[in-house]
């Protein structure tokens, strides 16, 4: 697959710049031009610019010259001068070649190859005399004229119809997603006298996109977002939402809706046939029901039914129907199912192993209060009272997915050293936490459909360059890849576990203060404000990495079978 280089995207420009400055001027200027296009890119083999211009030049010859003129001059007057001459010039220079290989050698310097000596071809007098060329002159002239109609034929345009992933953003337009919506907060300045977090460096650190890390901007920016995307009742509900959670008193903070009030569990799927699978039965005729738990399960259909009566017209269902593929969509789904009804959201590749009634339970308070709690509640949950009486029932239960410790190569596997789990989740509805992870899809979702026109322009100009080869390659590279293969986001930070982790960790701290590293190494429930963390064993038991145990142990809430369910929901428009 075709990676432009960083050089490509200059060069391209700077050719084409000399007959259409319009073109590059766009290019240049656009406001929320991808980073990752123009910089992660690579290309190798004929691709690179020198190799190019050898291509377009045609054909080259294969034989073999020699690195000095003046030695083939030479050359051609002693063959001139008859065959014996000829020999003892080849033989010597055979000579001079062994003693220089023999010194190399003995220095231990690689040798190269011996080159071909025959600087005095044979005389071919058939060719003055007329007579009829040797067979191997034909198979000569005949492999030349292949390789010169092979290269005529990779430099055509490449006519092959689009696919709908490589033509998706061409008619989107990312002002229609953002028109009235603040600009995404920028990341803040890195200061080189403050510490790293841990052992992982500053990278670690800065992969979180917090937004807003304070909470007067952070709740602007959610009310925003609740009265420009949503409308009616709605945006009434989010709106109440982010006053009772955001910006009600310390009194008042823990008294607001828990995440098990309305007992609705959700799961997604293509259609009906994995309703009766073993793993499914373990929410709709387990344990949860014996609680009064409501199981629904919402195909593809019943997906665009519900986007389409509760968001009709609205800004959300224009991100809705904008989204190319069913896996965006599936994410995209359960942050709205939290966000509009609450309850439980669990892939159909889980199992429920505990009531949800125990999730939680025997949580520690983080930091025993200090710097989040008045005195006379710390004092209360000193003298041993239990935290739900104290602070109430959790608004959001999550639970981590990766904590990588101290290993060095945790990039290449998780999005973020501290990853929340995003194939089961619980929360009370119109929570700030849904709320952000839809705002942060809309704003990469826009991204995208910039990343798609600029890919657009790129592929335009190595076109009007008659660089048919790399324009096709780069056809390859579609919206859906990741940066490192060309493309702006990848799932994992569009819609997916990358989306959900910033959403989550962006209000604890706006909060309560917490950081990543807060939540390293939990091996108990633990509280923090209206939240509780479980740790890696609660929904990810059995995963072999984090210190997770088995299923049966006491912390186990729920198993993943890592089936991969939500690759086979389409979720279609």
């Amino acid at each position: 697959m075709f990676h432009p280089a960083a050089s490509v995207l200059p060069s391209a420009i700077a050719s084409s710049s000399s007959s259409s400055s319009s073109t590059s001027a766009s290019t240049s200027s656009r406001p929320h031009s991808p980073p990752f296009h123009s910089t992660r890119l690579s290309m190798s083999g004929a691709s690179r610019p020198h190799d190019v211009e050898k291509m377009s030049s045609g054909p080259k010859t294969t034989s073999w010259h020699s690195p000095s003129s003046s030695l083939n001059n030479l050359g051609a007057g002693i063959a001139a001068k008859g065959l014996r001459r000829r020999r003892l010039t080849t033989q010597a220079l055979g000579a001079v070649f062994l003693i220089i290989t023999l010194t190399l050698w003995y220095k231990g310097v690689k040798v190269p190859a011996r080159p071909s000596l025959n600087f005095f071809p044979a005389a071919a007098p058939s060719s003055y005399e007329g007579s009829t060329p040797s067979s191997s002159s034909q198979s000569s002239e005949t492999a030349a004229d292949g390789v010169a109609e092979s290269h005529k034929s990779s430099n055509r345009p490449d006519t092959t119809p689009l696919t709908p992933l490589q033509s998706w953003g061409k008619d989107l337009r990312s002002d229609r997603l953002l028109a009235g919506l603040d600009p995404w907060p920028a990341e803040p300045v890195d200061d080189p006298d403050t510490p790293a977090l841990s052992t992982l460096g500053k990278f670690a650190d800065n992969v979180y996109d917090a937004g807003h890390q304070d909470l007067a901007n952070y709740t602007f920016q959610l009310r925003q977002f609740a009265e420009i995307a949503t409308s009616g009742s709605v945006s009434t509900d989010l709106l109440q939402g982010i006053a009772r959670t955001l910006e009600g008193d310390t009194a008042s903070d823990f008294a607001h809706t828990t995440w098990d009030s309305r007992k609705k569990l959700w799961q997604t799927a293509k259609d009906q046939k994995l309703d009766s699978s073993r793993d499914v039965k373990t929410w709709r005729e387990g344990k949860a029901t014996t609680e009064g738990w409501d199981w629904q399960l919402l195909t593809d259909e019943g997906a665009n039914s519900y986007v389409e009566s509760k968001l009709g017209g609205s800004r959300v269902e224009m991100l809705w129907n904008d989204l190319p593929t069913g896996i965006l969509r599936s994410d995209l789904l359960r942050y709205l199912l939290l966000l509009f009804e609450g309850g439980i959201y669990s892939d159909t590749d889980t199992s429920l192993l505990k009531e949800p009634s125990r999730w939680g339970s025997g949580a520690t308070v983080w930091k025993y209060g200090e710097g989040w709690l008045d005195e006379k509640t710390k004092r209360r949950l000193a003298g041993g009272e239990d935290v739900n009486d104290v602070l109430g029932p959790p608004s959001v239960v999550v639970g981590i997915e990766a904590d990588v410790g101290t290993r060095a190569d945790w990039a290449k596997w998780w999005p973020r050293p501290i990853q929340i789990v995003q194939w089961t989740m619980a929360s009370a509805p119109f929570h700030p936490i849904s709320l952000s992870a839809v705002l942060r899809v809309m704003h990469k979702t826009a991204k995208a459909i910039d990343w798609a026109h600029e890919h657009e322009k790129i592929i335009k100009i190595l076109n009007d360059q008659g660089r048919y080869k790399d324009a096709k390659e780069l056809r390859e590279v579609t919206v859906m890849n990741e940066p490192k293969s060309g493309g702006p986001l990848g799932v994992m930070s569009w819609t997916g576990p990358g989306i959900w982790t910033d959403a989550v960790m962006s209000y604890l701290k706006v909060k309560y203060g917490v950081v990543w590293t807060d939540l390293r190494s939990i091996t108990v429930p633990l509280r923090i404000g209206d939240v509780v963390v479980l740790p890696v064993t609660g929904f990810s038991p059995g995963v072999g990495n984090f210190g997770a145990k088995w299923a049966w142990d006491e912390q186990a809430m729920v198993e993943h079978k890592f089936k991969g369910s939500w690759k086979t929901s389409e979720h279609p428009k």
